[in-house]
């Protein structure tokens, strides 16, 4: 039986053990861009469409050496004896990732989509509503069908984000590919309601360590600074502290995950993970 609270007591254990590896991966890959990101995004609300095309391929790139910061933490937390080498691995399971999280990108904006067709078929102008025109406006019957199916379509997409929350330490562990999510699948059998409470409990959390950082930083700082235009030194710093924020937790989050893959597998099979690919001795 998976217990949730060893997975946990692992998960610190290993992130302790291995802070000289894992802090400059989180620095590299998931801090530094996204206090970029942040630090920038005041500028797409004035930038031209040059602006924003640059600012639109930064964010690619950056989400992009996201993945592949939490492939390598993903790698080293299922097998720390690859060491400096996890880095190496991710590289190596980047492209196979990429392609399993923009199928299921795509696959969730299919669900997403009814929606729009949800309300064009009450006289909605989508172009509209996606300007900022008030809800309130809408239809009731289109307003309530439109809630209806995004309340249902949230609750279904977190049982089975629940079930395919192992996609990432499969890809990086068993080397597959869109193979992966069916085994993610496979693997979380029995273990639904428990990912399902440690997702919104995870939810809840970061998102108030979220706030509570943007909105200390952001108010203190906007009342000290005078700066002008959008991008200002208090807009950068709070920026800088909600990255830090985001940094720890996605760190916490990825690392968990693939110590759940472990005791998963140690569990169902009586043996470890496959060992990854190491450095030379």
């Amino acid at each position: 039986m998976v217990k949730m609270g060893t997975v946990w007591d692992r998960t610190i254990e290993f992130l302790s053990d291995h802070v000289a590896i894992v802090v400059p991966i989180a620095l590299l890959a998931i801090f530094v861009p996204a206090s970029i990101t942040g630090s920038l995004s005041p500028l797409w609300g004035t930038a031209g469409s040059g602006l924003k095309a640059l600012l639109a391929l930064l964010s690619l790139a950056f989400a992009i050496l996201g993945v592949w910061g939490q492939l390598a933490i993903s790698a080293l937390a299922i097998d720390p004896a690859v060491g400096g080498g996890a880095g190496r691995v991710a590289t190596a399971r980047l492209l196979p990732a990429l392609g399993v999280y923009l199928v299921l990108a795509i696959v969730l904006g299919l669900l997403v989509l009814p929606i729009g067709f949800i309300l064009a078929a009450g006289g909605t102008d989508i172009t509209q509503f996606r300007m900022g025109a008030n809800p309130a406006s809408l239809p009731a019957g289109v307003a309530g069908t439109a809630a209806l199916y995004g309340t249902v379509l949230l609750i279904a997409l977190l049982f089975i984000g629940a079930r395919l929350v192992l996609t990432t330490p499969v890809v990086v562990a068993e080397r597959r590919g869109l193979g992966a999510i069916a085994r993610a699948f496979a693997l979380s059998r029995g273990l639904t309601w428990k990912l399902v409470g440690v997702i919104l409990l995870y939810v809840v959390v970061a998102n108030v360590a979220l706030l509570a950082a943007q909105s200390v930083f952001g108010s203190i700082l906007g009342l000290l600074s005078r700066g002008e235009g959008p991008v200002t030194m208090a807009s950068v710093i709070t920026a800088i502290a909600v990255a830090a924020v985001q940094a720890a937790f996605t760190v916490l989050a990825t690392a968990f995950v693939a110590k759940l893959y472990v005791e998963i597998m140690h569990d169902r099979n009586g043996a470890a993970a496959v060992p990854l690919d190491r450095e030379p001795a």
